[in-house]
């Protein structure tokens, strides 16, 4: 217990995993919130406030200025426009767990090396003639892990009904989104009973294999298959990209550096 306990709260590693997921969710924040934080969509001193936060904190985290406080700056305000704009005004657009998903990863990134690599703050180090290690405590790729893990856990509960166990709710969300009011094949209402089976079997396996290391590869590829296949099916936005960006946190930071080095040689 004691050892696991250090290894999860004490981990050092290299930094270049925690920036590539630094620039990517930057990059999905801007994709999915960008549009509403622009001045012309801000009626009020208030919005332009949270604009400008969202603008200087999003961008922060892209070039890595200050990348651990961009991350909880950007983070902590994601999570609170989920809150009062999903929970409290229920605007439809912030009400998704995939909002949740994307404030929670990036909050978790002020608590891993993200900014230690590709970023200005490094640049900046160099050019005053200092070297900084690419390395620092991986705490935060480690809570990101977790974060997947409770994700499949939790979705695979939420699932766990007789309309889905008997395909019954992914036949209605086809029928919703692809189909209409026309008749479904007999043949997709059966892919639909298929997918709902599996996804309550890949799931957990998911939630649990990301942990072991001979299994996390195969999970990994078994996971980017499945969140495809969902993101071509369902209007799922930015969860595929997000749950395949942080797959990366659950790989050895030096495994991942060494294999951007033989990459780049």
């Amino acid at each position: 217990m004691t050892r696991a306990f250090q290894w999860f709260f004490h981990a050092e590693g290299s930094s270049r995993p925690a920036a590539l997921v630094r620039i990517g969710l930057a990059l999905i924040a801007w994709s999915r919130l960008a549009g509403g934080m622009m001045p012309m969509q801000s009626s009020s001193p208030d919005r332009l406030l949270l604009g400008a936060w969202f603008y200087l904190s999003s961008l922060a985290l892209f070039v890595g200025f200050r990348s651990q406080l961009a991350a909880f700056l950007l983070g902590t305000q994601i999570l609170t426009l989920r809150i009062h704009y999903g929970f409290v005004e229920k605007m439809e657009g912030y009400t998704h767990h995939h909002i949740h998903a994307l404030g929670l990863a990036i909050f978790l990134l002020a608590f891993a090396p993200c900014g230690k690599s590709y970023s200005l703050d490094r640049w900046l180090a160099l050019r005053r003639g200092e070297h900084p290690p690419e390395r620092g405590n991986v705490l935060g790729m480690h809570l990101i892990v977790v974060l997947l893990s409770s994700i499949y856990l939790w979705g695979t509960y939420s699932k766990a009904t007789p309309a889905f166990l008997h395909g019954d709710r992914m036949v209605q969300i086809l029928q919703s989104v692809v189909f209409g009011s026309d008749r479904l094949p007999a043949a997709a209402v059966w892919a639909m009973h298929l997918l709902a089976w599996g996804t309550l079997l890949l799931e957990p396996f998911l939630a649990i294999a990301l942990w072991v290391p001979r299994l996390r590869l195969p999970a990994v590829l078994l996971g980017i298959t499945f969140h495809l296949g969902i993101y071509y099916l369902l209007p799922v936005t930015i969860f595929t990209a997000t749950t395949i960006l942080l797959y990366l946190a659950a790989f050895d930071p030096d495994e991942v550096h060494s294999w951007i080095d033989r990459m780049q040689e």
